[in-house]
């Protein structure tokens, strides 16, 4: 199937917490790292992510982790030192005050799973977070799901209502046991700087498919005239980009098509 890449970029910056050009770019090169990765296990397949909540969700148990693991998760994220992980949070936080974002985040131990009181205090004090202990080894886990379903879809709107199953919990109970689950809720709800007029939605034979005999897909399409930032990278890598902005002019949807005969794979 053919692909186009989408991004919503978020300019993580404001008055309080400015970023260091070097801890900027620890960011974008583990974002990028992350999404290369994934496409690599699927290249034919669409990708939804976000790169952002799961930074974001590793800088919170990196911040209880020690030793090994701590160094582990540091040089995944790209962040040279343990007193350097602390103004990156801040980073990633600031986005929270944009009025678009709905950035929820909680974090459930199991009933028997000690957590220090320092840890929480830090979960509190940088991430706004809770942590709320529940039986996530039970032979029956339904209370624990409803208990984080519930939760999760009040964080949300009602737009995501089941985030979990029996499955997600299910484990191998003769060598492991589930001893903390981090949940991350990230509500982005923005409209466009100038919308797309429904009468203006059409059908259209634009897109072809990356593998296979040359054939169109009929997609409906939104359409609209305007004047957008607008980047042509054919000589560089195949490809066109285009910038559509949101009423918030520090969000910005990016879209990168590449050209007809270029494969998405070749343009990543």
């Amino acid at each position: 199937m053919s692909r186009l890449i989408f991004v919503v970029a978020l300019l993580l910056s404001n008055a309080e917490s400015k970023p260091t050009a070097k801890s900027k770019k620890s960011i974008e090169d583990f974002h990028l790292n992350l999404y290369k990765s994934v496409v690599s296990t699927k290249p034919d397949d669409n990708v939804f992510l976000s790169p952002y909540s799961i930074s974001l969700a590793l800088t919170m148990v990196t911040g209880g982790a020690r030793g090994k693991t701590e160094k582990e998760l540091l040089n995944l994220l790209q962040v040279p030192s343990r007193d350097k992980l602390d103004p990156l949070v801040k980073q990633l936080m600031s986005i929270s005050r944009l009025p678009e974002i709905k950035l929820a985040n909680r974090l459930y131990p199991d009933d028997d799973f000690p957590i220090l009181p320092t840890f929480k205090n830090r979960l509190q004090k940088l991430y706004n977070s809770t942590l709320v202990s529940v039986d996530l080894n039970a032979k029956d886990a339904t209370p624990a799901i409803d208990e984080i379903n519930t939760w999760v879809s009040n964080q949300t709107g009602g737009h995501i209502k089941k985030a979990l199953d029996k499955n997600d919990l299910a484990r191998n109970k003769s060598t492991t046991m589930n001893a903390l689950l981090m949940i991350n809720c990230l509500l982005f709800d923005a409209k466009w700087q100038r919308g797309f007029q429904g009468q203006n939605t059409r059908d259209g034979n634009t897109f072809y498919p990356d593998i296979g005999p040359p054939q169109e897909k009929k997609l409906t399409l939104m359409m609209r005239n305007g004047l957008f930032p607008y980047v042509d990278l054919t000589s560089e890598i195949g490809a066109r980009m285009i910038h559509l902005p949101f009423e918030n002019n520090d969000l910005i949807f990016t879209i990168v098509l590449p050209n007809k005969g270029i494969t998405l794979s070749q343009v990543e």
